[in-house]
This record gives C-alpha cells, structure tokens and sequence, in this order.
C-alpha cells in the first residue's frame, strides 16, 4: 500500500527539478527585466537627440527605435508595427504593453499629456525623465547590490 522508496525518491526528483526550472525562469525574466530598464535611458536619449535635430515627433521615434539598445528591440519592433498601422496614441498603448516596464509607462504618459496640451516643452520633459530612469536605476541597483551582500551573508551565518 505505500509508495517504494524507489517512487519517492523519482518524486522528490522531479519536484526538484521542476522547482530548479522555475526559478531560473523566474530568474531569467527578473534579469530580463532590469536589462530593459537600463537600456531604457539610452532609447529616449535617442529620441530627445532626433527631436533637437529637428525632426517631428514621428520621425524621431522611428530613429529613436532603429537605434534602440538590443534588449528593446522585441518591444520596440511591435510599436514600430503598431505606428505604421495606428494613430500614435493607440501605438503608444501598444508600447506600454510590449516593453511593460514602469519607465514605458511613465514615457506613454507623458506623451500623452504633451500631445493633449499642445506639445510644448518635450524635449525638456524628457530629459527630465531620463535623468529620473537613471537615478531610478542606480537605485534599484543599490537595493539589488545590498540585498544580495545580504542573502550572502545569511548564508555564511
């Protein structure tokens, strides 16, 4: 009536397996995640640099998003698609689903914003939000740095 060792022993097998696979995809997507967050800045740099050159609005994004860090591109490839097929505030809730990052959110905002009130002072706005994506960043970074001298720690006690 009860299990062999051999079967328990399967089992414990395959849950430990199947518990090793999940946190390294959970690991995987969480490093996944911080890499697009700090590439983020250098793809709006991108966009404020096309803007102060001179071009609209569209344009710039287009450059912007050709010149986007690697790990946008999956993201950025469907706003592309969505621009050429949508308005750009429908592409713009297409970019917010596709990166699903704070930053896009606060970028999609923005843009928003600036294109219901007139569109004056975008550049400025963006590098304001640049320069709060880094601090932001740097901040993540710290918490990541100190939580894991923490875990380390704890782990040696």
């Amino acid at each position: 009536m009860f299990p062999s060792p051999q079967s328990i022993i399967a089992l414990a097998a395959l849950l430990a397996l199947t518990s090793l696979a999940l946190s390294f995809k959970r690991s995987r997507t969480r490093f996944r995640s911080i890499r697009q967050r700090e590439a983020w800045p250098a793809f709006i740099e991108a966009y404020v640099s096309a803007l102060e050159a001179g071009l609209s609005g569209s344009e710039a994004i287009e450059i912007a998003v050709s010149r986007a860090p690697a790990h946008l591109k999956l993201g950025l490839a469907e706003f592309r698609t969505a621009l050429q097929t949508k308005r750009f505030i429908d592409a713009l809730l297409v970019l917010k689903s596709s990166i699903n990052n704070s930053q896009a959110d606060e970028l999609v905002q923005l843009l928003r914003l600036n294109d219901r009130f007139g569109g004056g002072g975008l550049v400025e706005i963006l590098k304001t939000h640049v320069k709060m994506c880094r601090d932001s960043n740097t901040a993540d970074a710290q918490v990541r740095s100190k939580n894991s001298a923490s875990l380390t720690v704890a782990k040696l006690g």
